[in-house]
């Protein structure tokens, strides 16, 4: 035991050698008679110990393993373990066999951990401070196989668990077994593209591997879409809070197809939405996502995709599967009428669904406001040729402002039917009152200002009181009567005047004539 001795004459109980990432004793080996006979060695202090809690580097270099010492200590207590306060006997220089702790009883000091998630916190808070024997360490990740911290599994036997990396940044670590290894690396390779680096698509941290799984590290988020949509999508009823969501989750999909070569998601669906910590969506989920080729339109390949979240033209037997952007664009649409609806999807459930989508029988009846069930039709349309492009999607008017839905009936008014409002079809204001839901607008003078309905009346013959009347009305109010339009509020005046206008001109074909088409 000379050498001990040597090196720690006249140390100062003060000192510290031993610091918090010092090993300690996992389990002792029977220490040597002559060591565990207290009685022949001079207490140090009152208990013949001390605490290094100082430098593991200067203890680990002099007791490294081939060193005398380290022969001499190793051959006594058996292995190291973490621990920040390890007992040390200086007389006899061993650790002391009665303060010996098993592993399983010595904690670790907390890990890194930058507090982001809230619903995650609890979890996230164990997994900083369990013992070390209960974490897995590959590479720069940190996770727990304990099922409290798994989070989700995927369709294809990968699982996913909440983690942190050694920096101490949350994230979700989708493990999947070597089996599925390829979807993995083509979903990272995804990610790592500079272009999707956008607040729209989940954020890519890490990659790892092991001898039987790879590891994916991802901006760990809230909540997948279909549990958010549960959980905070009251059943009937429309919200601001789903237009943004519908607004981002196209916007996400912008993103791919505005890529060149477009990228394709493929594999659209509620799981594959995740929402953040600040409730905005991103999109998620690469494995089978693929581009275009180079000036091409369409890729074909083999099927892929989710039962039920599968485009019509992807449902068949054939080997290779045409897929286009408005592949995505079909379930796209399923995807924004799940949203719209509280969790429905537009062509049923279970084993008539996808009979369904190949037939293009849908019912969009949990949806009531017109102009969003204008747009899923539009999406979901069963003629690939025939669905507008995700950029015609977000210029949809159900995205417009109230300026621009003002714009549009000043617009209508121009048209040659409504200009001759006094001389028009009867049976064209029959139609358009009906599918008012039963003349909603005959007395619309009694809403304006009546000094304002006068000065309007006293420059011709009085406005027809009929739908037609009232958007002549609009229209001269909007172009020759500045000052009094901006003081009126025809969205609050008229809450569902542009949705039946837009219905009714739609039915028409108004749509296409000169004035209206700049519009879409």
């Amino acid at each position: 035991m000379d050498d001990w001795n040597d090196t720690y004459d006249g140390c100062d109980p003060n000192d510290d050698y031993l610091g918090d990432e010092m090993a300690g004793l996992d389990d002792y080996a029977d220490t040597s008679p002559d060591l565990n006979d207290y009685d022949r060695y001079e207490d140090y202090d009152d208990n013949g110990m001390y605490d290094f809690e100082g430098d593991a580097d200067d203890f680990e270099e002099m007791y490294s393993p081939g060193s005398d010492s380290y022969e001499q200590l190793h051959g006594n207590v058996g292995s190291f373990l973490t621990s920040s306060n390890l007992k040390f006997d200086v007389s006899k220089g061993i650790l002391d066999p009665k303060s010996a702790q098993l592993s399983s009883n010595v904690r670790s000091p907390p890990r890194k951990w930058h507090k982001i998630s809230e619903r995650w916190q609890p979890q996230l808070e164990r997994l900083a401070n369990i013992e070390e024997s209960r974490v897995v360490r590959v590479g720069s990740l940190i996770y727990s196989k304990d099922e409290e911290f798994r989070i989700a599994n995927g369709s294809d036997g990968s699982e996913v668990f909440l983690g942190l990396r050694e920096d101490g940044t949350e994230v979700a670590i989708k493990r999947t077994s070597k089996i599925n290894y390829q979807l993995l690396k083509n979903e990272e390779e995804f990610l790592r593209c500079p272009e999707l680096d956008n607040n729209s698509i989940v954020r890519y941290f890490d990659m790892a591997e092991d001898e039987n799984f790879g590891y994916l590290a991802l901006q760990l988020c809230e909540y997948t879409l279909e549990e958010y949509v549960e959980m905070e999508f009251p059943k009937d009823t429309f919200t601001l809070l789903k237009k943004d969501l519908v607004n981002q989750i196209l916007t996400s999909l912008q993103v791919l197809h505005s890529q060149t070569p477009h990228i394709l998601h493929r594999d659209l669906k509620p799981q594959n939405v995740l929402i953040d910590v600040n409730k905005k969506a991103r999109l998620a989920d690469f494995g089978i996502s693929r581009r275009l080729p180079k000036g091409r339109t369409t890729l074909l390949t083999r099927r892929a995709g989710t039962k039920c979240w599968m485009a019509k033209e992807t449902l068949n037997e054939d080997d290779t599967i045409p897929y286009k952007r408005s592949t995505d664009i079909q379930v796209a649409g399923m995807l924004i009428y799940y949203i719209f609806s509280g969790g429905h999807h537009p062509f049923g459930k279970g084993f008539e669904c996808e009979y369904n989508i190949y037939n293009g029988k849908y019912k969009l009846e949990h949806v009531r406001d017109v102009v969003a069930v204008d747009l899923v039709e539009s999406m979901i349309n069963e003629d690939p040729k025939k669905r507008p492009t995700v950029d015609q999607c977000l210029a949809h008017p159900f995205f417009w402002l109230d300026e621009r839905k003002v714009e549009y009936l000043r617009r209508v008014g121009n048209l040659e039917e409504v200009e001759n409002c006094r001389k028009t079809d009867p049976g064209l204001i029959r139609s358009l009152d009906q599918s008012a839901e039963g003349g909603l607008f005959n007395c619309w003078k009694n809403k304006f200002p009546p000094e304002l309905v006068k000065k309007l009346d006293s420059y011709k013959r009085s406005y027809p009181e009929n739908s037609m009347g009232l958007l002549r009305f609009i229209r001269n109010l909007q172009e020759h009567h500045f000052e009094d339009a901006a003081s009126i509020d025809l969205m609050t005046l008229f809450p569902d005047l542009f949705i039946w206008v837009y219905k009714f001109a739609k039915q028409q074909g108004w749509h296409s004539r000169p004035v209206l088409i700049k519009m879409f």
